[in-house]
């Protein structure tokens, strides 16, 4: 079941003359439960796509839905039935309450039926290690605190959608990990979907069910990261060290694409493939029929990678 399904986002700044597309007829597909990522350089369009999907901003022109309400006519509902970390630690955090009060404060907002209150506080207090922090002003917290005290506020309730905008943003990576392992855990166990943009590339392939990579407000990929590799895939690499018969190793080159270098009494066999998982174990019994193969190594193309090929 879809939980986001658009079509053709469109949205401007500006006025008349001077007016600026900054998306440009954007198609937007979630399915319930899934980790989505949206990837992108600053200035692609990110945080706009976001601020429509979560009902801040009314696009200029949009088909479809947001956890079944039309984004055009009913953003007032989606903003009411959506959770939104922002990139900054001090959005929906108040500096003069502790780090409980806060927490008690969006409790109240949200809803939260007051014989759950306690158990949902403690919870994502206990889970972002934030219990120690519980009776200080938010004031006297670091930044990364402060961050995951935004995140935790927005997790209280568990909203069916949560956007998350660079959620790891200011934290270190024991934190960060912290998160994404929280992140993924309340997905497992109450199936909540998570849109979320980070710039750590490596975060969104280890995390992501799909990601969708924008630049200048157009989609260029969208998939799993399995998928990605397999549309993209003409970089990677399988590597054969051994010892062969020279004369016949030369054979190669007539059925792959390879690069023979000799080093010593061994050969290194550089095999330029499109899929490793594809063509290894042809490639292997091609070479073992030659002599003894001593090491294999594989280079397979990363979510980096096609990010830099696409955004080029």
């Amino acid at each position: 079941m879809a939980v986001i399904n658009l079509v053709g986002i469109r949205k401007s700044y500006g006025k008349r003359k001077k007016r600026m597309e900054v998306l440009h007829g954007i198609d937007v597909h979630v399915e319930k439960g899934e980790i989505f990522g949206l990837l992108g350089r600053n200035g692609a369009g990110k945080t706009t796509l976001i601020k429509v999907m979560a009902g801040l901003l009314i696009p200029d022109v949009a088909k479809g839905e947001v956890l079944g309400y039309d984004v055009m006519k009913e953003a007032n509902k989606i903003r009411a039935s959506v959770s939104l970390v922002a990139p900054t630690a001090d959005v929906g955090v108040d500096p003069v309450l502790t780090v409980r009060q806060n927490l008690l404060f969006w409790a109240t907002v949200y809803g939260i039926p007051s014989k759950e209150v306690d158990k949902s506080i403690d919870e994502v207090m206990e889970a972002l290690e934030l219990a120690k922090f519980e009776d200080t002003w938010a004031m006297e917290i670091s930044a990364g605190t402060r961050q995951r005290l935004a995140i935790a506020r927005a997790l209280l309730v568990k909203h069916d959608l949560v956007f998350l905008d660079e959620p790891t943003v200011k934290l270190d990576m024991e934190a960060a990990k912290m998160i994404r392992n929280f992140i993924v855990d309340l997905r497992n166990r109450f199936g909540i979907t998570f849109f979320m943009t980070t710039h750590l590339i490596e975060e969104a392939e280890e995390i992501c069910d799909r990601v969708m990579i924008i630049d200048n407000g157009k989609v260029k990929a969208v998939g799993s990261v399995e998928e990605l590799r397999n549309t993209f895939a003409d970089g990677e690499e399988i590597t054969i060290i051994g010892k062969f018969n020279a004369l016949d190793v030369k054979r190669l080159e007539e059925m792959w694409k390879v690069e023979i270098i000799r080093v010593g009494e061994e050969f290194q066999l550089n095999f330029h493939v499109e899929d490793v998982d594809l063509r290894i174990s042809a490639i292997i019994e091609s070479v073992k029929k030659y002599g003894k193969i001593m090491d294999i190594k594989t280079k397979r193309l990363t979510l980096n990678d096609i990010f830099k090929k696409v955004t080029v």
